[in-house]
């Protein structure tokens, strides 16, 4: 099911993800914390050598276990009526609408890539994780893939929703227990796994509606 529209930067969903990206530890930029893949979505930046790759000098402090990546600008980024020319880290800082807009195409782009991995399909199922019931929301549903990308939300939902929620629509008062699935993971998978169950608590309860191009 597509739900894709484009996004008011300016919802509580988005600031709420700003907020909780500020101490993610990543590379991030500006009032969203945009890592470079999260600006290559927004269609910002572009990775110039996927493999073998070198850390672009714009970013610093590459978390251990990932492999940098050289990342460029693209210059010139039409927004509205206007064009801006963003060719550093300085520029995107200094760029107030640069922001609201890479955050805004941003959450566009993941919300294609949501709908591709059918990750609507989960919403209003519930999970007994770590910490309690979670409710599954679209809200929860964006922030984990804001984290950790949708790929690894779906994984994380395969595997502990296997039936695809058959049961949990049958039943409302049903919870999936997503501990019994850690057991079985290995190296990164689990704290991954961890990422996506709080990010899907965290946000269960934040508004996310957005917002048509072409209608309120």
């Amino acid at each position: 099911m597509m739900r894709v529209g484009r996004v008011s930067s300016s919802q509580p969903a988005l600031q709420a993800l700003a907020k909780q990206a500020l101490s993610n530890g990543y590379r991030a930029l500006g009032r969203y914390q945009l890592t470079p893949d999260a600006l290559v979505d927004a269609g910002l930046m572009k990775i110039v050598e996927p493999n073998p790759r070198a850390q672009h000098p714009d970013y610093q402090n590459t978390p251990k276990g990932s492999v940098p990546r050289t990342y460029r600008w693209v210059g010139a980024v039409d927004i509205g009526s206007e064009t801006f020319q963003i060719n550093s880290a300085q520029d995107f800082l200094e760029s107030p609408k640069a922001q609201e807009y890479a955050m805004a195409s941003y959450l566009n782009e993941l919300q294609v890539q949501m709908s591709t991995k059918n990750l609507y399909d989960f919403e209003g199922l519930k999970i007994r994780g770590k910490e309690g019931i979670i409710t599954i929301t679209e809200a929860g549903l964006v922030a984990a893939s804001h984290r950790r990308g949708a790929g690894t939300v779906r994984q994380y939902l395969s595997a502990v929703i296997p039936d695809r929620g058959e049961a949990g629509r049958k039943d409302s008062t049903f919870a999936y227990d997503s501990n019994r699935v850690y057991s079985s993971l290995e190296g990164n998978r689990v704290a991954w796994f961890e990422q996506v169950e709080t990010r899907l608590r965290e946000f269960e309860k934040v508004s996310f509606k957005p917002k048509k191009e072409n209608g309120p």
